[in-house]
């Protein structure tokens, strides 16, 4: 049902997206589910899903007027020595100056970006600090839709169970009845439905008063 739903979101994003911008970053932000099922199940090449889905997340949470340039930076599309225009980019080239040298301090990367964009070392600092806290975010959203979507599949499994297991039941009574009147007591027909159907005598005599 989850899956439904977010499927209807996305088409109805999608249909708006060419005459809407918040439409269309709206399909940016309901495709990454997507991209991470990919990723999780192996169907891309390993990390590529999620490179694809943060860089989607983030963009779609920009303005407007921000979001060419934030997907273009968190893509590494840009030159980096390009001066970020706002805090995600920013925040973005400190940590990938982090990742690209494992060594390197948040101060030296920090250093760095200052370096090759202009930006003071306070707004590279803090725009570091607010990149790490949307990651953080995402990666919250993607742990509560995992959760949420585990609890509709073990929901789903459940029901189908049930169903079967009534199923079941039902072809069991039948066999009761069947058996009563091939002259069989109550018990034995009971016991003897139940071992051939895979259900408890118990459960048959209810069901049998339920729906008699």
């Amino acid at each position: 049902m989850a899956k439904i739903i977010l499927d209807m979101a996305l088409d109805a994003a999608m249909r708006g997206a060419k005459h809407d911008a918040e439409a269309a970053a709206e399909v940016l932000q309901l495709a990454a589910p997507y991209l991470l099922d990919l990723d999780k199940s192996g169907e891309l090449p390993l990390g590529l899903g999620r490179y694809l889905a943060n860089a989607f997340t983030l963009t779609a949470r920009e303005k407007a007027e921000n979001r060419p340039q934030i997907l273009a930076r968190t893509l590494h599309l840009t030159n980096p020595n390009r001066r970020p225009k706002d805090y995600m980019a920013t925040g973005a080239a400190v940590e990938d100056a982090m990742q690209s040298n494992p060594p390197m301090t948040q101060y030296a990367a920090v250093k760095q970006v200052c370096g090759q964009t202009g930006v003071s070392e306070s707004y590279a600092k803090n725009a570091h600090k607010r990149y790490l806290e949307c990651l953080a975010e995402i990666e919250q959203i993607e742990q509560e839709e995992w959760r949420l979507q585990r609890e509709e599949d073990e929901r789903i499994e459940a029901a189908l169970q049930t169903e079967c297991y009534e199923s079941r039941l039902e072809d069991a009574a039948k066999l009761v009845q069947q058996l009563l009147g091939d002259g069989l007591s109550t018990p034995q027909a009971l016991e003897n439905a139940a071992r051939n159907h895979g259900v408890y005598p118990m459960d048959i005599d209810r069901f049998m008063d339920k729906y008699p």
